[in-house]
């Protein structure tokens, strides 16, 4: 046998260990629902059901540790208080797209709720912001419904609103899927899946049990010593289990792959990147005839876009823009087909940066004050536009660099 041969059985059998060291001890860390919070979509992927809220559990090493309630919907299946008849009877429209980030709730509000009523207070009493926003949307997605809802809906202004993992993100479907008498929320790459573990993920662990309820009185006696607790993490050891053999068993002596060339020139042995959310191969949104497509759509619509870039916390803290350069890539490449630069919020935002601003240590989705913070930093470049008619317009010009990182006050 060749040394490239020796080479590549060598790398096989250490990720045959691996797998074997996985399915012995699987580390029960995850997070848990009480129902799938997402309906399949085969235009957009998934969205919001009318009506629900969504209150997470969240366990580590086999032991709850934590609950929020992540999102509400309304009646219309969006991530904000405002509905399709409420937007349609203002004076002033403003779309809002975005992710998880975006519909995300802390007491009783997502960011664009917060941004209606601080607009409100400050003279736009008729002006009404619908939040379109999509748990684990990308921006190619944000486009892609973007260039719809602007058809549709005929806005003023169309916000759109990332963090940095969102340029990578491609699109995915959901599908709600019973499975041994339970439910399971998957993702996949595919519209038409397949349903299971070789071709989809969980997004997150389902029990129909675990509401908020049980995840408060849990909590109050310890994380611990609970019957569905047990249940729930035996069940994602199972799920832990099938996945892996499903994904990352190695065949031994095929010849049909390199697991060895997978990982040094795709990162990953198995050539697949699996991910809960699936990942782009490019670094130019113009490689993306869908994305090229939607775009053009939105530039004839003549509607301004105004691209807004999220700050996790430790980007506010440390005062600039942690993108890898992929992501960097991806962001230049959309400014320049846009026409428009992402404004960073709190880039020259007069409210100081509040704390705590995340969920930390448990999730890196803001607080209270945070959602508080990214609203009235965007009322006032909002506000600006409206008042002085300089909405920027989704021209297709090219733009050089990026604005300047958040001040971290």
């Amino acid at each position: 046998m060749s040394g490239a041969g020796l080479a590549e059985l060598a790398y096989r059998l250490s990720l045959e260990a691996a797998l074997h060291r996985d399915l012995a001890f699987p580390v029960a860390t995850y997070r848990v629902a009480s129902r799938a919070y997402c309906e399949y979509d085969r235009q957009h992927g998934g969205r919001l059901p009318a009506s629900r809220e969504l209150w997470i559990s969240f366990v580590q090493g086999g032991r709850l540790v934590w609950g929020t309630t992540a999102s509400v919907a309304n009646a219309d299946g969006l991530g904000g208080r405002t509905t399709f008849a409420q937007y349609r009877a203002a004076k002033t429209k403003v779309l809002v797209l975005g992710d998880s980030f975006t519909h995300w709730n802390q007491g009783g509000d997502s960011w664009p709720d917060l941004l209606q009523a601080e607009l409100a207070r400050r003279g736009h009493d008729s002006l009404a912001v619908l939040n379109l926003a999509r748990g684990t949307y990308g921006v190619l997605q944000m486009l892609d419904l973007a260039a719809d809802a602007v058809e549709s809906e005929r806005p003023d202004l169309v916000l759109l609103a990332a963090i940095g993992d969102d340029f990578s993100r491609a699109r995915w479907w959901c599908q709600s899927v019973p499975e041994d008498g339970v439910e399971r929320w998957l993702l996949s790459p595919s519209p038409d899946g397949p349903w299971n573990d070789r071709g989809a993920v969980d997004e997150v662990l389902v029990a129909s049990g675990a509401d908020r309820a049980w995840c408060e009185r849990v909590l109050a006696h310890g994380g611990s010593d609970d019957e569905l607790l047990g249940l729930l993490n035996a069940l994602f050891e199972r799920r832990q289990r099938q996945f892996l053999l499903a994904r990352r068993n190695p065949a031994l002596l095929s010849f049909s792959t390199s697991y060895l060339a997978n990982r040094l020139l795709r990162g990953d042995p198995y050539g697949e990147g699996v991910h809960v959310i699936p990942r782009v191969s490019f670094e130019d949104f113009g490689a993306d005839r869908d994305a090229l497509r939607a775009i053009h759509r939105l530039a004839q619509s003549n509607v301004p876009i105004r691209p807004f870039y999220l700050p996790l916390w430790r980007e506010l803290r440390a005062g600039q823009l942690q993108l890898s350069r992929s992501h960097r890539r991806l962001k230049e490449s959309l400014e320049r087909l846009l026409g428009a630069e992402f404004l960073t919020v709190g880039d020259g935002c007069a409210s100081p940066v509040p704390g705590p601003f995340d969920l930390s240590p448990y999730d890196l989705h803001p607080s209270r004050a945070g959602l508080e913070y990214y609203a009235g930093c965007i009322a006032s470049e909002v506000e600006v536009s409206l008042t002085d008619n300089r909405m920027p317009r989704n021209a297709g010009t090219s733009v050089q660099g990026d604005r300047r990182a958040p001040n971290s006050h």
